[in-house]
């Protein structure tokens, strides 16, 4: 059984992280906003065979002080590494894609593990394809 690992990178330029919110789908859940983007929008992460994963994490003033906001991107950090590494990110098609997480101000409201489902749960939503309304 041929087993690709697939690494974690850390998105750190603002063109980056505004190519992901113009040009990938997005979906909001209690805690935090999620952005998903091929790599292919972004010339400067698209590295080696498109198996890695790029990740960014944002938490602007409105969330609070330096503080708070630090205490939020580790929490999303940390779910991020939990989530994608542990291989439960193979059913949500994410290799060659760039994640990108907004905090919001429930992040310090809710549970490790309600953040953990919720980023389990939006990655499956935005892994569905879109259907076409009228």
């Amino acid at each position: 059984m041929n087993q690709t690992t697939s690494k974690l990178y850390q998105i750190r330029k603002n063109t980056s992280f505004r190519a992901i919110m113009n040009h990938g789908q997005k979906w909001i859940t209690p805690g935090f906003i999620i952005f998903k983007a091929p790599c292919t929008h972004l010339q400067e992460l698209h590295k080696g065979e498109g198996q890695d994963i790029f990740k960014g994490i944002v938490a602007s003033k409105k969330v609070g002080n330096a503080v708070k906001r630090n205490r939020a991107k580790r929490r999303l950090r940390e779910i991020m590494r939990l989530s994608l590494l542990e291989n439960e990110y193979q059913e949500f098609n994410i290799q060659g894609h760039a994640i990108v997480l907004i905090a919001r101000q429930k992040v310090f409201d809710m549970p490790f593990e309600k953040l953990k489902s919720d980023l389990k749960w939006a990655l499956k939503k935005l892994n569905k394809p879109k259907t076409e309304s009228l």
